[in-house]
């Protein structure tokens, strides 16, 4: 019985053997989700200014790789 991607059920629990269909190369392949997991990058920049007394302005710069 063929259904549409909408029609599917959502997964209530993701394990590391499952398996998530993808489009590479105009090809239908698939991966499992433990070798999607550590091409995972988050990168996170924050930028603040601290001013004290107008005199001078301390910038702090956090980057999370």
């Amino acid at each position: 019985m063929d259904r549409k991607v909408t029609e599917l059920p959502e997964a209530q629990q993701i394990n590391d053997n499952d398996i998530f269909m993808i489009l590479q190369s105009n090809e239908n392949k698939k991966v499992a989700i433990d070798k999607l997991l550590p091409l995972k990058q988050t990168s996170v920049t924050l930028e603040s200014t601290v001013n004290a007394n107008t005199n001078y302005t301390v910038p702090f710069y956090y980057k999370v790789r």
